[in-house]
């Protein structure tokens, strides 16, 4: 059977998309898959290094953006759309699955015309405007976490869990043994690194020169700000690794005692999957504060410490870490919390809903 997966953008969109892929390839030699979304950024970069095909279409993103911007999206979502027709044409998939944000608009639509059965993947308890807007076209919405209100029609909706990669299925049982040592602390914005909280970070460094010895730091800045970033952890003589971007992020995971991070879904979920305990500073410009809500999720269940951005400074940081360093007992409980709500292989749940909804 062919699959065609629509969208792309942001790594929260472009991961669960390929665990889905990878999961259908492997149970069957005659299955196939085709991504369909903008040839550029990580999309482009990670199914390259994925070894999955995609084929190219224009699109842009409306929310959040200037008139200028809004009326060019529009143009490329007609473009897209023509664009997506003819890939479904020559393609013919079976159904078509949809990761969310605005690189799934066209395709979708265009599924629909074609009369193509649709599933679509939503990450977050809020879900993002596309989805909302492509919701009425979906066989089956495949729900990541609960959603705080009734957005969808029940019917719909499938409780699944976010699809991970094969990597996060066996977890990662940590021993007691395990916190002892510096402190290691994984630090990344998402898939394209956040300034704010790379600022704060490097910002804290100074305060935290007495305790150097008791820490180590795998820092994920983005594209952006590595130079000025790691000039930072030299500059105070920090154990660091800082890297524009992490393809080995399992094991980070498997090597950190803490996360500093977003709150996107994919992060929930992988964190989640490893036990991780963490500080989830939201995007706050996130559509519908989703990323807040993603956070609350874990905070109010003690699994996660939740700071807003206005109020994530530098000391309160400092107070943070300096507490972990001397408290791995409160790292240890927070991390079995954390894999409470564990749900690694919701890829086979996603993947068999895909074909419960094709008509033969």
């Amino acid at each position: 059977m062919r699959l065609m997966i629509a969208g792309g953008g942001t790594g929260g969109h472009v991961y669960p998309g390929v665990a889905v892929a990878r999961t259908w390839l492997a149970d069957s030699s005659n299955n196939e898959v085709l991504f369909v979304g903008p040839k550029k950024g990580l999309l482009a970069k990670i199914l390259e290094r994925e070894g999955l095909p995609i084929k190219s279409i224009k699109a842009s993103g409306f929310v959040g953006v200037r008139i200028g911007k809004k009326i060019l999206s529009i143009f490329q979502l007609i473009s897209g759309l023509f664009q997506s027709l003819e890939i479904i044409k020559t393609f013919n998939p079976h159904v078509v699955l949809g990761v969310g944000g605005y690189a799934s608009v066209s395709p979708i639509i265009a599924a629909w015309l074609r009369r193509k059965p649709i599933v679509l993947i939503e990450q977050n308890a809020v879900p993002g405007v596309a989805n909302r807007i492509l919701s009425p076209f979906a066989s089956k919405i495949a729900l990541g976490m609960p959603l705080k209100k009734n957005f969808f029609r029940k019917k719909k909706i499938i409780d699944s869990g976010l699809p991970l990669r094969p990597e996060f299925d066996s977890g990662f049982n940590r021993e007691n043994s395990f916190w002892q040592g510096p402190l290691k602390i994984l630090v990344f914005g998402g898939s394209q690194g956040a300034t704010a909280i790379n600022d704060i970070v490097v910002r804290t460094l100074p305060l935290l020169h007495s305790l150097r010895a008791e820490l180590k730091f795998v820092h994920q800045t983005g594209d952006r700000d590595i130079d000025w970033v790691s000039r930072a952890y030299e500059k105070e003589n920090m154990d660091s690794d800082v890297k524009s971007f992490l393809f080995d992020i399992v094991d980070k995971y498997r090597w950190a005692h803490f996360v500093i991070a977003r709150s996107g879904a994919v992060t929930i979920a992988e964190i989640t999957a490893m036990g991780l305990p963490a500080l989830l500073v939201p995007f706050p410009e996130s559509t519908h504060s989703h990323q807040e809500e993603n956070a609350k999720f874990l905070s109010d269940k003690g699994a996660g410490i939740l700071v807003r951005q206005e109020d994530f400074e530098p000391e309160v940081l400092f107070s943070i870490l300096s507490k972990f360093v001397d408290d791995r007992k409160a790292l240890q409980e927070m991390s079995i919390k954390a894999e409470e709500f564990n749900d690694s292989c919701s890829r086979f749940s996603v993947a068999k809903i895909c074909k419960e909804v094709v008509v033969y």
